[in-house]
């Protein structure tokens, strides 16, 4: 990357992206949405959201090439049909929730770099049910893309027994 004032500011506010996307997806918004068309007031009305600011996160999404708009009419583009709807047999949006619970630690990495000490517990060992769930299908989603490479490549022939540690 070449560093200059535009590239700077645009690394600066990246966040707003990320942001938009880990709220479609824990909305399910995509989800809701699928494979048909939905408007602000029937997305609202299905997550029992405000009309104002529904339309915003769908227009965000638009803005962001993740939805389709015409007219009034909300639709999934085939990328998000493909990841982001959860009766895709690629779903990945469980990684996207998996980094949304990670935000608070970014956040907060000022205060770790002076004090030396981590400033969240480890995400398969939470109380919080959803949060672990996020992890452990995340690993699954990764696991999924990477395990039929290295299929391919490593030889199991002469082994007897295996072992998973993941």
């Amino acid at each position: 990357m070449i560093w200059n004032k535009g590239t700077l500011i645009e690394t600066s506010g990246n966040y707003w992206k990320s942001c938009t996307l880990h709220t479609g997806v824990k909305l399910d918004i995509f989800t809701i949405i699928g494979a048909g068309t939905k408007s602000s007031e029937e997305v609202a009305l299905q997550i029992n959201g405000d009309l104002r600011g529904v339309s915003a996160l769908l227009n965000a999404l638009t803005a962001m090439e993740l939805l389709d708009k015409a007219k009034d009419k909300f639709s999934n583009t085939d990328f998000s049909k493909q990841f982001l709807t959860k009766e895709s047999p690629d779903y990945t949006g469980y990684i996207v929730m998996h980094h949304h619970h990670l935000m608070e630690s970014w956040e907060n990495m000022a205060a770790s770099v002076v004090s030396g000490q981590p400033n969240r517990s480890n995400a398969s060992e939470t109380e919080n049910e959803g949060e672990r769930e996020s992890f452990l299908m995340a690993m699954h989603n990764i696991a999924s893309g990477t395990a039929p490479m290295y299929a391919n490549v490593v030889d199991l022939s002469a082994c007897t027994h295996l072992l998973d540690l993941g």
